[in-house]
């Protein structure tokens, strides 16, 4: 049994999943997507992604990205949180 792509990325370095990821797309422009998402086990909506990402920001765009929001909404203001820091040294 072939191990699944996210079991194969996530004990990787950054450098090994680049290449690895870059191994994804030259399979998926020589092949085709679904041939790609087949060899490497994973889906083709995943491929469709490392390709678009290729293709918009070049090797680039094969790194990880943050997950991080960029923003967050429920957040309180700095005056409030002030106060808060505030009272609680009290």
């Amino acid at each position: 049994m072939r191990n699944r792509y996210q079991d194969v990325i996530n004990g990787m370095k950054q450098e090994s999943k680049l290449n690895y990821r870059y191994k994804l797309v030259s399979f998926a422009y020589a092949h085709g997507i679904k041939a790609a998402a087949r060899e490497f086990n994973t889906y083709p909506k995943v491929v469709r992604a490392w390709v678009k990402r290729h293709k918009a920001e070049g090797v680039r765009g094969l790194e990880d990205r943050s997950r991080r929001p960029h923003r967050s909404p429920l957040k309180c203001s700095e005056a409030f949180e002030k106060k808060i820091v505030k009272l609680r040294t009290k």
